[in-house]
């Protein structure tokens, strides 16, 4: 059993990885800005953790002032800490996931006594979009790799959650691809990454992609966004060239679909593929999320 310290407990992978270090018997320290999502469930379904956690300690990753002493008895500590939805347009990724985790190692390799650093960074999307945060992601990499502490780096593709736009355009009536259609992905579930993470506790090696144990196309994926909400599917698929139009036509005819159909452009898809892991399977995923009340209809 390790005492283990989870950077980011209140995100959606956080949860998951503190949920399973607890079913694999290991004592949590939870490492949060605020207590109370702890007990809620996310949005993105991932389990209300609160009544788990055998500590809980308040800190911001950005103020190394609030980071002192918490790493006294930890033996392993998990990062899944990095710029959150709400965070965007307050802060950056170079605060956030690169000076943030900076000072947490930095707090870590004081306190002398952790074994081993985990990080979950990102594997590298074809889209612009996400420059900036993989850039920091890695950068910080690169500083933990060249520190004095043992660690290892996990990098997935996609997560499930990641996919709910996918699922609203479709039910707004029509899924809109640009690009190639045939382009592949395989997604993962937060609580089969997590169980990587854990696993890399005793680990020998330094790092690892990961992805989830089922791979898609763009247009299978599209196509069981439909299935799951037992509509006939309607997909249209655009030519790289003609993305723009077909976004200012968006923009005239159908307002809603703009934001989804920005996420589809960005690139977010473009993890390719990675060595599968877990059991989950994303349409269980999509149907739970679809009956939960966080669905919007």
């Amino acid at each position: 059993m390790k005492f283990v310290l989870v950077a980011g407990a209140s995100g959606y992978l956080g949860r998951h990885v503190v949920a399973e270090l607890k079913r694999q018997g290991h004592r949590v320290r939870a490492l949060v800005r605020q207590r109370d999502p702890l007990w809620k469930r996310s949005e993105q379904l991932a389990p209300a953790v609160g009544a788990e956690v055998d500590e809980i300690v308040m800190g911001d990753l950005t103020q190394p002032q609030s980071l002192r002493g918490i790493c006294q008895g930890i033996q392993m500590i998990v990062s899944c800490a990095g710029l959150s939805q709400n965070d965007v347009g307050k802060a950056t990724p170079e605060q956030v996931d690169y000076n943030g985790n900076r000072n947490l190692l930095i707090e870590a390799i004081n306190n002398g006594g952790v074994e081993k650093f985990i990080y979950v960074s990102m594997k590298q999307r074809k889209g612009s979009g996400f420059d900036e945060l993989y850039s920091a992601k890695e950068k910080f990499v690169k500083d933990l790799q060249e520190s004095v502490m043992t660690s290892y780096i996990v990098r997935p593709t996609l997560y499930y959650c990641e996919l709910l736009p996918l699922l609203y355009m479709a039910h707004h009536g029509r899924i809109w691809i640009p690009g190639d259609a045939e382009r592949k992905i395989n997604p993962i579930h937060g609580r089969d990454l997590a169980q990587m993470l854990i696993k890399g506790m005793i680990a020998k090696e330094k790092e690892a992609e990961v992805g989830g144990s089922e791979t898609f196309s763009l247009d299978q994926l599209a196509r069981l966004m439909f299935k799951v909400q037992n509509n006939p599917p309607k997909i249209v698929n655009v030519p790289a060239a003609l993305s723009a139009v077909a976004r200012q036509n968006l923009q005239i005819f159908a307002k809603s679909q703009v934001q989804a159909y920005d996420f589809m452009a960005s690139g977010a898809l473009d993890t390719g593929l990675a060595p599968a892991t877990g059991n989950q399977k994303l349409e269980a995923y999509l149907k739970a999320y679809l009956e939960s009340p966080f669905f919007r209809s």
